[in-house]
């Protein structure tokens, strides 16, 4: 498997989750996956309006029920370990006792 021909979903799916699970976390109680944050912010200009893109995390590690403490995002190999590692700490902000963020790619 040539893991620089991988998709975003590919990485989650045959990387990461697995990953998750290995390390002891309860797929049914302590992780989520695809989790929409927002609806998107509304943009107004004039007369007109539009939504910009959702936000979604691709996953949000829990503690216990109702109490967030990771998100991990996944990106595909094609990104740079650098691209949209703000956004990582915008997502984290808006899930407000989430203080973790790791960057992960399962470039290894």
């Amino acid at each position: 498997m040539n893991k620089k021909d991988l998709s975003e979903t590919d990485i989650r799916t045959k990387l990461i989750t697995p990953a998750i699970t290995n390390a002891g976390w309860d797929i049914q109680t302590q992780f989520r996956e695809e989790v929409s944050l927002t609806s998107g912010k509304i943009l107004v200009k004039g007369n007109r309006h539009k939504r910009s893109p959702a936000k979604f995390a691709d996953y949000i590690l829990h503690y216990k029920p109702n109490l967030p403490i990771a998100v991990v995002e996944a990106k595909s190999n094609k990104h740079s370990l650098g691209v949209e590692a703000d956004s990582y700490h915008v997502l984290t902000r808006m899930l407000v006792k989430i203080t973790f963020v790791p960057n992960v790619n399962k470039r290894h």
